[in-house]
């Protein structure tokens, strides 16, 4: 339940320890309330007599189902009060961050503890769209509680969940658009990092660029393939007249890479032995 102090002082204790006080018109035990929190995450004491009212969860959920102004403040409230939170423990179960770990394992916990001053703690209730196909954006998502659908021209494509993320191909400037909509299955706690913030976090630590390069190669593969019915080296006219087989034989030693806006593939006069099949996107020759 969510209680609200309408007369009277009350104490905030955590581990013991008292950490706040309430009064006249504050609020406590939205976090459980609105299933952001499994139990009470403090001690709230009376310090002197106390009139207070008490709203159920369901209720308040109904409500708030109804009032998108009065929905939008207590996100914000709540996104204030799960700072309580350590982040970094939470941040190290993201894939992006593992990779980095892969890359150079010293990098990782720099990363994290960056990325903490950074970010900004959204708070979505079900049904609330994060991101719509087609709408222009450039901030990352990383889920740390809930579950989220993906919707692609109306129909599904997969759930996403705790340790997921999304939005990258935006913020990394691949994608000047959404490419997919992000619909909350039920309360979801979601980390954000503007693309500035994340443009300045890569230009310091190069390695969690390229883990976070890699899984935007994957997403992109699988964007692809999904909005095309042939196979991908069918793009290129080279292949067009290829059996499948070969088609198969020749992608087990194709390896996926991504290119950003203004690096080079190759350079005049250097040595090389690489062919590359352009799949999506433009590029100069010079």
């Amino acid at each position: 339940s969510l209680f609200l102090i309408h007369q009277g002082a009350a104490t905030v204790a955590c581990d013991g320890k008292k950490v706040s006080e309430l009064k006249s018109g504050d609020i406590c035990g939205e976090l459980v309330a609105l299933g952001l929190a499994p139990s009470a995450t403090a001690t709230v004491t009376a310090s002197e007599t106390c009139f207070m009212q008490e709203l159920p969860k369901e209720k308040l959920l109904e409500v708030l189902g109804r009032f998108p102004e009065e929905r939008r403040q207590i996100r914000h409230l709540a996104a204030l009060r799960m700072e309580w939170k350590h982040a970094s423990r939470e941040l190290q179960m993201f894939e992006w961050f593992s990779k980095v770990g892969e890359l150079r394992v010293s990098s990782s916990k720099a990363v994290i503890n960056l990325l903490e001053q950074l970010m900004t703690r959204w708070i979505f209730f079900k049904g609330d769209e994060i991101l719509t196909q087609g709408e222009p954006g450039d901030s990352l998502f990383m889920i740390s509680m809930g579950a989220l659908e993906v919707l692609q021209n109306g129909h599904h494509l997969c759930h996403l969940g705790s340790g997921d993320l999304f939005g990258e191909l935006g913020a990394l400037g691949i994608s000047k658009t959404r490419t997919a909509s992000i619909r909350c299955k039920d309360i979801c706690d979601v980390y954000v990092l503007s693309k500035e913030a994340l443009r300045y976090l890569l230009g310091l630590h190069p390695t969690a660029q390229e883990a976070l390069r890699q899984l935007a190669t994957v997403r992109m593969r699988s964007d692809v393939e999904r909005s095309s019915e042939k196979h991908i080296l069918l793009h290129c006219p080279l292949f067009q007249q290829s059996s499948r087989k070969f088609l198969d034989r020749i992608s087990e030693h194709m390896e996926d890479r991504l290119f950003m806006e203004g690096e080079d593939l190759c350079k005049q006069g250097e040595k090389g032995d690489t062919m590359f099949i352009l799949v999506k996107g433009i590029l100069d020759v010079f």
